[in-house]
């Protein structure tokens, strides 16, 4: 898989939170109860400004999905073990996904 989490671009006059809310309702069809920002980075140094913000979405509550017209997007669950052994095993290339799950391991090895 090359995307293992909801990414998407922030829409005019939106927060960041904002567009990671309307995100995971359009692409995964939940809502999260609980949110944490595990950081920001650039996504090409040098290059672009793009800044990517990441978040940790918890205590989610099913909703409709609303995928876009050219999103196919196919959900599969797993736990974040099984995300970070994929990670191990070099079958995530996005860097973005990688990043976020390194923070989130980093967290929970820390409490």
């Amino acid at each position: 898989p090359a995307r293992l989490c909801p990414q998407g671009v922030i829409e005019h006059a939106e927060s960041a939170e904002q567009a990671m809310f309307r995100e995971l309702e359009e692409e995964i069809g939940f809502r999260p109860g609980r949110v944490e920002s595990l950081g920001e980075m650039l996504s090409t140094v040098g290059f672009c400004d793009e800044r990517v913000h990441l978040f940790l979405a918890g205590d989610l509550t099913p909703v409709a999905r609303a995928p876009e017209p050219d999103e196919f997007i196919e959900l599969a669950p797993m736990s974040v073990d099984e995300a970070l052994d994929l990670l191990a095993a070099g079958a995530i290339p996005d860097g973005k996904t990688q990043l976020a799950l390194l923070h989130y391991a980093r967290r929970r090895e820390a409490a």
